[in-house]
């Protein structure tokens, strides 16, 4: 009789076992039957609130599917903000894997030489990294790189020329930290050579030649003026 009872009990074990193995296979696993979804994680969001709206547009067939997923396989990671392109087919957990990793869609834009810090807030404004109000009361902030140049006013000459990949969607300020970077980088490579001025007085040389000539060749003797006379 006990056996019986024993044998009952291991056969119901296997059995809700391979339920809820196919569960979750169901739940996290199967490919989604959706065309491409873009979704967007607010900054603020809690994982309760992304798992919500990920099930609100068919991306997570069970809410209870994911919270576990992101208790036993997070791995101490949070849920990144940021806007997201969902190929379709995609299954649950990599959805989870995505949005884990913070694989957001990006966007690029260029910066070329010569370009004013207001053609900077133009270019990022209208790559929809914030608004141009924004961008234009940024780069008049000269406090932003206070480090390398106390005396700046503004932030004209510091947004270096580069291209940059950034997040869709990302905040004019965090795009004006990664430019003033890029500047502090360079800055620190290049100090160990024969620059002669401090960054601020560079910079001014720098735009007061820009402004004699767009020609990359004369620039060299322009400066060698202006040095002259200094």
């Amino acid at each position: 009789m006990i056996r019986n009872a024993l044998i009952a009990v291991v056969v119901l074990a296997l059995v809700v076992s391979a339920l809820t193995v196919l569960w979750g296979w169901n739940a996290l696993w199967r490919p989604l039957d959706n065309r491409e979804v873009v979704f967007e994680v607010p900054a603020d969001a809690s994982g309760r609130s992304v798992l919500e709206g990920l099930h609100d547009v068919g991306l997570m067939p069970s809410e209870l599917a994911g919270r576990l997923y992101l208790r036993f396989f997070a791995d101490d990671r949070h849920l990144l903000y940021g806007r997201y392109r969902i190929p379709a087919r995609s299954r649950p957990a990599v959805v989870l894997e995505r949005i884990l990793s913070g694989s957001v869609e990006t966007m690029t834009i260029t910066i070329v030489e010569g370009t004013s810090a207001e053609e900077v807030a133009e270019v990022g404004s209208s790559a929809g990294l914030g608004t141009v109000e924004e961008w234009r009361g940024l780069v008049s902030d000269g406090d932003l790189i206070h480090d390398l140049a106390p005396g700046a006013l503004t932030l004209e000459g510091f947004l270096f020329p580069d291209t940059y990949r950034f997040a869709v969607g990302l905040p004019a300020a965090s795009a004006v930290q990664h430019m003033l970077d890029r500047f502090r980088e360079v800055w620190r490579e290049e100090a160990t050579s024969s620059l002669w001025r401090p960054p601020l007085e560079l910079v001014t040389l720098a735009s007061l030649v820009e402004a004699e000539t767009s020609v990359p060749d004369e620039r060299p003797r322009i400066a060698g003026v202006f040095a002259n006379r200094l």
